[in-house]
């Protein structure tokens, strides 16, 4: 029979006792923090999980963001040119009113001078602003696309693509030349529209009502164009969300503790301590008498 001396008694008996109190310790941080995984090593399978679901919830935080300034940026735009649509219209109106002989040639003072202002409205439209952002300038967002008279100077053929969900880009910005100035120009024909009526040419009022229309149309379509890109931006930010909801609870499932088991798990480690400490002292006890005898 192996023998078992006093020592190794008292050294299982606190090996037994830093044991339980380790126990101990992780199911009363269990309780504090509400959670049954508080580091890899308490469950390094639902650890790994809990880690890739956070780095999935930062990049939906980070896809949601995009949303929110994506949204900012193409409402702008639209503001933009729903305005520049209504005075176009305007500017449309009154070259088949003096065309169509409504306005007398005393008239055509005013009309041009509102033509003016118009020209200056959506010059100012056109170097619209979301933030410190032109939205018609293509990749040059910090300086106005179009020149005090009307020149196009941003960038062509330069689309903003935004990263809105895993994999799923949008371009969200229209620069401003292939609005303002193709096929026509809107700036030149509003000046040709005046010199038009400037002149009191009947004639020259005549011929530029097509290119009035051009511009309207052109400005139309690329308000219509912004439509499919909101609704992707929707789509997106819906689908996010049930992501989110999705990837919430498989964390939740892997970290959160379950509060009724938590508890009672707390009262058995309690109790196992306790045991171990009384133990320990009945070991303690013994060896002492021992030693007396």
């Amino acid at each position: 029979m192996t023998r078992i001396t006093t020592s190794q008694m008292f050294q299982s008996s606190t090996d037994n006792i830093n044991r339980n109190r380790v126990r101990l310790m992780q199911a009363s941080e269990q309780v504090s923090t509400l959670r049954r995984v508080n580091r890899p090593s308490d469950d390094p399978v639902s650890a790994a999980r809990i880690a890739q679901m956070n780095q999935a919830l930062t990049r939906l935080d980070r896809y949601e963001r995009n949303i929110t300034m994506s949204r900012n940026f193409v409402d702008t735009t639209e503001a933009a040119l729903a305005q520049t649509i209504d005075d176009l219209t305007r500017v449309k109106e009154l070259v088949i009113d003096v065309n169509g002989g409504n306005l007398g040639i005393d008239d055509f003072t005013g009309a041009s001078k509102e033509i003016e202002a118009i020209f200056e409205n959506i010059l100012s439209y056109a170097n619209t602003k979301d933030g410190e952002r032109y939205v018609f300038g293509g990749y040059v967002t910090d300086t106005p696309p179009f020149d005090d008279s009307g020149v196009y100077q941003g960038g062509v053929d330069q689309d903003i693509d935004v990263e809105i969900s895993q994999g799923q880009y949008v371009t969200i910005n229209r620069d401003g030349q292939s609005i303002f100035a193709q096929p026509e120009d809107v700036f030149t024909v509003l000046n040709d529209v005046k010199a038009a009526l400037d002149a009191g040419d009947q004639d020259l009022i005549s011929a530029v009502i097509p290119r009035v229309e051009q511009i309207l149309r052109q400005t139309i379509n690329a308000r219509s164009g912004l439509g499919p890109i909101q609704v992707s931006l929707e789509n997106a930010s819906n689908m996010n969300a049930d992501l989110e909801v999705a990837y919430t609870k498989i964390k939740g499932d892997n970290e959160d503790a379950d509060m009724a088991e938590a508890t009672a798990n707390l009262t058995a480690e309690e109790n196992a301590y306790q045991a171990s400490l009384l133990v320990s002292s009945r070991v303690m006890e013994m060896s002492l008498l021992d030693f007396l005898r």
